[in-house]
């Protein structure tokens, strides 16, 4: 619920961008969250971030207000860097 209040606020001003690792492993729980502050996400649901070296599970997410789109949204594989995959996408306005 704080992080749905900052989002909502922010978006008062400006299209907002959200990422990170939320430990959900029901992608119904991000739907939810999603819904209530206003976000999409441009992935595929079923894109695997954790664990980066053998990736089963979809904890990583960036997440943009709906006046925002993405081209090339990605998971980026390579040199481990974490024990997530990095999510990239090019945000453009719509």
């Amino acid at each position: 619920d704080s992080l749905i209040d900052l989002v909502c606020q922010a978006h008062e001003s400006a299209p907002v961008v959200v990422g990170g690792d939320f430990n959900a492993l029901d992608y119904g729980e991000m739907r939810l969250f999603m819904e209530a502050a206003g976000l999409h996400d441009p992935f595929p649901t079923d894109k695997k971030t954790y664990h980066s070296l053998n990736p089963s599970h979809n904890l990583d997410h960036l997440l943009l207000s709906e006046e925002l789109g993405a081209r090339n949204p990605r998971v980026v594989n390579g040199e481990m860097l974490s024990d997530h995959l990095p999510v990239m996408a090019d945000i453009y306005v719509r």
